[in-house]
């Protein structure tokens, strides 16, 4: 048995995974694992014991581990709703993909905007400073044109200037086994030279490949964030990239029981679906409160999902 490796990210500080600094005990290992299967899981302890801290990695596992899945977090008040994201922030989760629905994120200890509308305004500024980096690439590469305008350019721009060059050069290398060719070779160099020095060590064929294929990583995120956001630049009013965002975009929804009940009706039409069903404190809700948050979802087949 091997641990598992994290890709490299790319050559920036910023691209480093965040890790978990919160050493579980055995008991706790296995209630996030049992936590990540299919079926009901409770965990139950006195206060102090670390329950918070179990729920928040197992959303975080979730996360990684089922890209493709989305969680509900609900509490029965705000403040234990506050608790758990300002936890959920720590970890190693994309900002783009939270969302706080409900009064009380004011009281988040960040001077960031978890709302619907304060979510939408940070996709919007992050999609120019993205588009300001695809500007930057194409400047380095030297190619002419406006492929920074939008994120349908961008992307046309990726496809036809960045994958085949990237092509053309692993081709090259992968035929000399060198590891000078690595860097020598490197179609980005000017565009990493931002980026701590040296990005290639020059030690061996190995480290220095894994190098590139972490800047390249780099760069493909860059594009692969502006194809999800490009539908929040095709939409024109505010309440439909709301819910873009709330139905497409966010993969951990966050909110509590009364505004679950509240919000019922406009999220069912919306086809609001979720994938997991995390309840905070749960011991504070009653037995028919628990019920709402699983009706947040229209009938698939004839079942209730």
């Amino acid at each position: 048995v091997e641990p598992y490796q994290l890709p490299n990210r790319g050559p920036y500080p910023y691209n480093k995974p965040k890790l978990n600094t919160v050493p579980f005990t055995p008991t706790q290992t296995k209630a996030i694992l049992s936590g990540m299967q299919p079926g009901l899981t409770m965990v139950v302890g006195p206060p102090g014991t670390g329950k918070t801290d179990v729920a928040v990695q197992i959303i975080s596992n979730l996360y990684h581990n089922f890209p493709d899945q989305r969680t509900l977090i609900v509490t029965h008040s705000n403040q234990a709703l506050n608790q758990i994201f300002e936890k959920i922030m720590v970890l190693d989760i994309e900002e783009r993909h939270l969302l706080r629905l409900g009064h009380g994120e004011e009281e988040l200890e960040t001077d960031k905007d978890f709302s619907r509308y304060g979510r939408v305004n940070f996709i919007l500024q992050q999609r120019q400073e993205l588009l300001n980096e695809v500007q930057r690439l194409q400047d380095s590469i030297n190619v002419g044109g406006d492929f920074s305008y939008t994120c349908e350019t961008a992307g046309h721009f990726f496809l036809y200037q960045i994958v085949a060059r990237w092509e053309a050069y692993m081709s090259k290398i992968k035929s000399s086994k060198l590891a000078e060719d690595i860097a020598k070779l490197f179609p980005f160099k000017k565009y990493f030279e931002n980026a701590p020095q040296p990005v290639f060590q020059g030690k061996s064929y190995e480290e220095d490949l894994d190098v590139a294929e972490g800047c390249f990583r780099h760069i493909k995120k860059i594009f692969r964030q502006l194809e999800e956001y490009r539908p929040v630049e095709l939409l024109n009013r505010g309440r439909d990239r709301v819910n873009y965002l709330l139905v497409k975009e966010a993969r951990i929804i966050a909110m509590t029981c009364t505004h679950a009940a509240l919000r019922r009706t406009q999220l069912v039409k919306l086809g609001f679906k979720y994938d997991n069903v995390l309840m905070e404190e749960a011991g504070q809700i009653l037995e028919v409160e628990t019920f709402i948050p699983l009706m947040l979802q229209n009938p698939l087949d004839g079942h209730e999902r």
